[in-house]
């Protein structure tokens, strides 16, 4: 069962993002979803940092840029769960922590 909460992330530090989850871990973990709402603030902290972050209406999907001026990129389209539309953005690859 899916139940709110908040999660955090080192290299975004000081701040927190208000989620979903299921109880799942990846590696001991958290693998939140989020609210496109919640999604976009995080593009936003992310690119504060000096990392791309975008949306693309066309896919439904939050991409980000894993190291600066890299080329590597994470992409995390929307998944249904709950009924509701959310982001799994770094579930099951990004050091998330429930908070």
């Amino acid at each position: 069962m899916m139940r709110p909460a908040k999660f955090a992330l080192d290299f975004l530090e000081g701040q927190e993002f208000e989620g979903f989850t299921r109880g799942e871990t990846w590696n001991g973990f958290a693998c939140p979803l989020f609210t496109r709402e919640q999604a976009e603030r995080l593009a936003e902290a992310w690119r504060a940092r000096g990392h791309e972050a975008r949306y693309d209406a066309g896919a439904d999907a939050f991409t980000f840029q894993m190291d600066s001026g890299g080329e590597e990129y994470d992409t995390f389209p929307a998944v249904e769960a709950d009924g509701q539309r959310l982001y799994p953005v770094g579930a099951s690859c990004w050091i998330w922590d429930e908070i």
